[in-house]
């Protein structure tokens, strides 16, 4: 009887053993970690953050993200805790070697960790052509070239990031950057990281004429009559103005931006020129505020009609006119400053300099041009009325060639 009891113990005890075998992890035949993410990317978006995606498994619960430096290149930290999504933005040090690597958890189970990524962040470069027929954004972390005429069509929105840099493609004659009526740019630097728009050529070696300059066409009032009345600038690519109703247009914002060795003469001195700023039939609606220009070929700000105001504008070695006027401008300016130095040489094939150069050219409208009045009984009407106020200018008058304001 004793033998037959222990003999089912004996059975019982196997029984109990191969019960917790079939429950064990450790022959497979239990609940086991997920599997390991694949598709693992790691994507720059600005020069200090990058953006980290990978494939979502399926049963995963979370996802573990680890991230090592240059400094300690093997040795990976989790960022982020349990992440149920499957990107994470990371903040990174610009030009530091960054690795990422991923797991996914399910409960207490975590996978093996995926193959790891590395990343360092850099200026990066692209390149702007045609027209812009939808709202798009530049990156401070970019280097765009203008090449050729840029234009930013009606309904659309162009955004400049702080800090951003666009530079004019000097392999191609007049390259610029257009708003045109009822597009906007929305162009918001700072004092600290001022949008600059400049000669994609090396410092030391850029001269007025390098690129085209901005051109921004509203839907402003002008004084001069008739249904098409074109920007200056090449044939087929300038603009019609004609017929705006609308001083209180908004064509965007342009605050703490330079503008450097832009201008573009496509007449030999004719009258059919680029500026740095030209600005057709703009509304007072549009800001325009800490805007700086620098050796320009032709005028540094021109108002043909519109109502813009303007404050905190520099001009700096302006090839022709420093602030001009015409066709009805209605706009108000106030703190002004205009330094004249001498007279850079532009780059050979973009045009000549004026042989008038002036701190303030105003004018109503010129009767040389169509749609203008000017007779003994009557003038093109809204007069040009604009206000400038607290401006300082500064310049070697005849000694550089130079008339004085």
């Amino acid at each position: 009887m004793l033998k037959a009891w222990n003999g089912w113990r004996a059975l019982a005890g196997m029984a109990l053993v191969a019960l917790a075998a079939g429950c064990s992890d450790d022959n497979n035949n239990g609940p086991s970690a997920p599997e390991t993410p694949g598709g693992l990317t790691v994507s720059q978006t600005t020069l200090t953050a990058v953006r980290v995606s990978w494939n979502a498994v399926s049963g995963a619960t979370g996802y573990v993200l680890e991230r090592a430096t240059a400094a300690n290149p093997g040795v990976f930290a989790q960022v982020g805790g349990t992440i149920a999504a499957t990107t994470y933005d990371d903040a990174v040090t610009a030009g530091v070697a960054t690795s990422y690597r991923v797991a996914a958890t399910d409960g207490s189970k975590t996978s093996a960790a995926s193959a790891t990524v590395t990343i360092t962040t850099g200026v990066q470069a692209a390149t702007l052509t045609g027209n812009i027929t939808s709202n798009r954004t530049l990156y401070a972390d970019t280097v765009y070239t203008l090449s050729g005429y840029v234009k930013v069509q009606s309904g659309v929105t162009l955004t400049v990031q702080a800090g951003t840099k666009v530079v004019g493609d000097t392999n191609v004659a007049g390259s610029s950057l257009w708003i045109l009526r009822g597009g906007r740019i929305d162009a918001q630097g700072t004092a600290q990281a001022p949008i600059v728009f400049t000669s994609a050529r090396s410092a030391g070696s850029r001269a007025p004429g390098d690129w085209g300059g901005i051109i921004i066409v509203g839907n402003g009032i002008i004084n001069r009559t008739g249904t098409t009345i074109l920007t200056e600038g090449p044939a087929q690519v300038s603009e019609n103005y004609a017929g705006g109703n609308d001083n209180n247009d908004n064509s965007g914002t342009l605050r703490y931006v330079r503008i450097e060795f832009a201008g573009y003469d496509v007449s030999g001195g004719a009258g059919q020129e680029l500026n740095a700023l030209s600005s057709y039939a703009v509304g007072r609606g549009t800001t325009y505020e800490y805007i700086q220009t620098m050796a320009g070929l032709d005028d540094s700000f021109e108002w043909w009609g519109g109502a813009v105001d303007g404050r905190y504008l520099v001009s700096y070695e302006s090839g022709d006119d420093h602030f001009d006027w015409t066709e009805g401008y209605q706009g108000r300016n106030q703190f002004l400053l205009a330094l004249q130095t001498q007279r850079l040489v532009p780059r050979p094939g973009t045009g000549v300099f004026s042989s008038d150069p002036r701190g303030f050219e105003g004018d109503g409208c010129d009767p040389a041009v169509s749609g203008c009045t000017l007779t003994a009984t009557g003038a093109s009407t809204p007069f040009s009325n604009p206000v400038f106020a607290n401006f300082t200018m500064i310049g070697p008058g005849q000694l550089a060639g130079a008339e004085p304001a």
